[in-house]
This record gives C-alpha cells, sequence and structure tokens, in this order.
C-alpha cells in the first residue's frame, strides 16, 4: 500500500487517538468507559496500561504509523521513557507526542527529497 499524506493537525490527532484506542482493545484488558478522553491516565496510577502494555502498544503505533504514512519512527527509545514529563502519561500526551514525532518525520522525509531533486 502506497503512503498517504499526514493530514492537518485536528485529523491527525483523532486518527492517532482512534488508533490507540484500538491498540488497547487488543490487549484484551479491562478498558475504562472513558477511554478516548485526553485525560485517560495510560500510565501511573489508575491507569490502563502496564510497562509491558505500554511497549506492546507502542510497537503497533510504530507498525500503523508505517502502513498508513511509510514513516519509520522509534516510540519505543531511551529519550522517551527518561523525559521528566512522560509523553506516555496520558491519551493527550500520547496523542502530542506521537503527532510530534510523525511531523518531525515527515519534515525530514521531505527535506531529503528536496535535496536529491536539488542535487539530481
Amino acid at each position: 500500500m502506497r503512503p498517504v499524506p499526514v493530514p492537518s493537525s485536528t485529523s491527525l490527532q483523532e486518527l492517532l487517538r482512534s488508533a490507540i484506542i484500538g491498540a488497547l482493545k487488543d490487549l484484551d484488558k479491562p478498558i475504562p468507559e472513558d477511554l478516548g478522553t485526553l485525560q485517560t491516565p495510560l500510565l501511573g496510577n489508575g491507569a490502563v496500561l502496564d510497562s509491558l502494555g505500554l511497549v506492546t502498544v507502542l510497537v503497533e503505533m510504530e507498525q500503523a504509523i508505517l502502513d498508513r504514512w511509510g514513516l519509520a519512527i522509534d516510540l519505543v527509545n531511551e529519550k522517551a521513557f527518561l523525559q521528566t514529563d512522560s509523553p506516555f502519561r496520558t491519551m493527550a500526551s500520547l496523542t502530542a507526542y506521537l503527532e510530534r514525532q510523525i511531523r518531525a518525520q515527515s519534515l525530514a522525509r521531505g527535506n531529503a527529497r528536496s535535496r536529491q531533486v536539488n542535487s539530481g
């Protein structure tokens, strides 16, 4: 399947939230009613995920991003886990983190293509 362009911010956030919810449901664990809200805790007290569940969801998100947009993003990395303000804490923080990673990778891919065209 050919990658599609990365959509506008609002559309991208909706797509990401939907993909996160799908990945959480695939874990076969009890899911809270308010799962789709931005403040749903993913890690910490009263959270949906344990550490293994988090890694599973992140790997599934990496694959979904690669399949949909053709972007290879490494979400399971030391830098992300060492941040003081964890990007994995809530649905909102994870969605924002995923969006930043997608935009950065998409920009890098666009810059690489521009260099190829200009040097060719």
